[in-house]
């Protein structure tokens, strides 16, 4: 089992498997994004009528796609049979989970808040409906909102995708809603908050980025010229670089809030890079320079930082500039132990990181800079810009969905080649206890050479 998901980037949510990845119509974006980040509403205040009021045969539960539909009806039957959301409530009965609640003092897994919270949908009991089942876990309201006031004119057909948003269905066709939605458990925010307590109790380390876990999920929906009249356009490559800006602003709204006392710089550990302190001692791990990095020098974790920065050249936007040196400024007021200026700076990075989710959204989806993006990157990496693991699972991520919009325009030369380079890629994150920087960059190279340039 990998680290992270696996995705097959050469295949589309559009083509015969209908599993993953996105044909983008050769459409101009027609629908306007209807919600930003900070106005989000993630509880509608509705009732939540569960699951199996999305299901039936007629719905959205028929075993296969029906052919001339503008959706695929089958999203109930892909979320209970493929999906993990449908069993992470389940996830909290294991011993697994059991140990991890015991460690926590907490007794029942599957009944304390702070697990339901991402497990499952946790709605006060007066908004459960009779059909509604905790165990369903992350069910089709978590993500679409409580279905009490736009179920019927969905269901009749007379509600349309702005009406519906506008008695409370969750915008998710929005890349800033869908990422905020995501990154809410995937990441955590002021009310999930993930802890470095909860990783030193036994769960799992969360990871992220927000077109590879669409991808993996696996998507219950495809990009058509419906899809796009009805809702806009998608952009892999978009769907990235928006992701990554907002898990750079909720991370460095976090390091803000963190405890920090004066002359050193002390926060949850569960924002330094976790291969700082936890590798496997045997191994000799050194950066570009063959120099061997710090042991157990504790190191915040930045690479996203550095992604963001790569996103907004590639974008041609002002704040690629504005972002020059920042993480050099947060990594040196870090080493001072000047609370002062880190908090400062972080705060200063998550606007910028705000503002340029919020700039990308607003670009077209038919810009391409996946040839810059790539290009960069895979310098970067060469450098020893991403030598830790948790640097090196984000830009592994990265690259496969930089390689999706690729493969969509019909810039991959060789599909068998690229998928065996992606496949030794994918082997160098396998196992964090064997991480081997060496050859992870080594693999990094064979990317390369697969995609046509047209520069």
């Amino acid at each position: 089992a990998y680290e992270i998901p696996k995705r097959d980037w050469s295949s589309d949510v559009c083509s015969s498997d209908l599993r993953f990845r996105v044909v983008l119509a050769a459409i101009f974006l027609v629908v306007a994004r209807t919600a930003s980040a900070e106005s989000l509403n993630l509880y509608n205040g509705a009732r939540h009528l569960g699951a199996t009021t999305c299901g039936g045969s007629t719905c959205h539960q028929s075993p296969t796609p029906w052919m001339g539909s503008m959706v695929l009806q089958n999203e109930f039957s892909i979320w209970s049979t493929q999906d993990r959301h449908s069993r992470s409530y389940r996830s909290l009965l294991t011993p697994r989970a059991q140990r991890i609640a015991k460690n926590l003092g907490i007794s029942a897994p599957a009944q304390s808040p702070s697990c339901l919270n991402c497990h499952a949908d946790n709605v006060a009991l007066e908004m459960q409906s009779r059909q509604f089942s905790i165990a369903d876990g992350v069910g089709c309201e978590v993500c679409h909102g409580g279905a009490e006031n736009w179920l019927g004119q969905h269901v009749s057909g007379s509600g349309y995708r702005a009406s519906n948003v506008a008695v409370g269905m969750f915008p998710t066709h929005d890349p800033l809603a869908r990422g905020t939605l995501c990154l809410s458990c995937h990441q955590g925010d002021q009310s999930r908050q993930f802890s470095h307590r909860l990783l030193g109790a036994g769960h799992p380390r969360l990871r992220f980025e927000l077109d590879t876990y669409i991808a993996a999920q696996p998507a219950h929906f495809r990009v058509d010229a419906s899809y796009v009249k009805r809702k806009g356009g998608y952009s892999n490559v978009q769907n990235w670089a928006i992701g990554l800006s907002l898990q750079v602003e909720n991370a460095m709204e976090a390091l803000s809030r963190s405890e920090i006392r004066p002359g050193a710089a002390t926060m949850d550990f569960g924002l330094f890079e976790c291969s700082a302190c936890h590798r496997n001692l045997p191994m000799s791990d050194t950066n570009s320079s063959g120099r061997l990095r710090g042991l157990g020098e504790p190191r915040l974790q930045t690479a996203n930082i550095v992604l963001m920065q790569v996103a907004a050249d590639g974008y041609r936007l002002s704040s690629g500039i504005r972002l020059k040196g920042m993480e050099k400024s947060l990594l040196d007021a870090f080493r001072r132990g000047d609370a002062g200026s880190l908090r400062s700076i972080a705060k200063v990075v998550a606007g910028e990181a705000r503002d340029l989710a919020r700039e990308i959204a607003a670009a077209s989806v038919d810009f391409d800079p996946t040839d810059e993006l790539l290009d960069r990157i895979l310098h970067l990496a060469a450098a020893g810009a991403f030598d830790d693991f948790g640097g090196a699972e984000q830009v592994v991520m990265s690259v496969t969905a930089i390689l999706s919009q690729m493969a969509r325009d019909g810039k991959i030369v060789q599909k068998d080649a690229a998928a065996s380079a992606m496949e030794n890629l994918y082997r160098t994150v396998d196992d964090v206890t064997r991480f081997d920087s060496t050859a992870y960059r080594l693999a990094l190279t064979g990317i390369g050479h697969i995609a046509i340039r047209r520069r």
